[in-house]
């Protein structure tokens, strides 16, 4: 046994570390924070973007059936202007599934985000600028069909892809 005057005291490697360590050791957790928290703030705000360009649709979707669905029956083209617009959720899945796995395959996400912006981008100006059914007949809604097609899978894959980002 120890005598009543021995004093415990811990071997000197497991003292505190000084001051300029801990200053360090929080530098260096800044400097690998930080970057992290941009690429997020900018990951969403790309996503808050894609969904304002795909949820715009069913805001319009009275002007869009008069313009692209003209039949005589107000309700019907009302139907299937929503139809179009459900087909972009139908698809999306298949675009999640699609250019995931190829996203996983290559490993380039970041530059398959951009395409997927890129692309809802395209889609959303081919619908903008697509000339309405009294111009070019049916070539209008198929054309109005296409962008719809091309922003759910923009959405689906870049849903997918932006998660497996976050994640890792």
């Amino acid at each position: 046994m120890h005598g009543s005057g021995d004093v415990w005291k811990l071997p000197s490697h497991t003292t505190r570390p000084t001051v300029r360590h801990r200053r360090w050791r929080r530098s260096a957790s800044r400097r690998f924070a930080a970057p992290r928290r941009a690429g997020v703030g900018d990951r969403q705000r790309a996503r808050g973007l894609e969904w304002f360009d795909f949820l715009i649709y069913g805001y319009f979707a009275k002007i869009i059936a008069h313009v692209f669905f003209p039949v005589g029956n107000t309700a019907l083209s009302t139907a299937l202007t929503l139809g179009t617009f459900a087909i972009g959720f139908i698809v999306r899945p298949l675009g999640g599934i699609a250019i995931g796995a190829y996203a996983d395959r290559v490993g380039c996400r970041k530059a398959l985000l951009s395409m997927l912006i890129l692309l809802m981008a395209a889609s959303t100006l081919l619908m903008g600028l697509t000339p309405g059914y009294s111009s070019i007949g049916i070539a209008a809604p198929l054309l109005v069909l296409l962008a719809r097609l091309m922003q759910g899978l923009s959405v689906g894959a870049e849903f997918a892809t932006t998660a497996a980002m976050l994640t890792e």
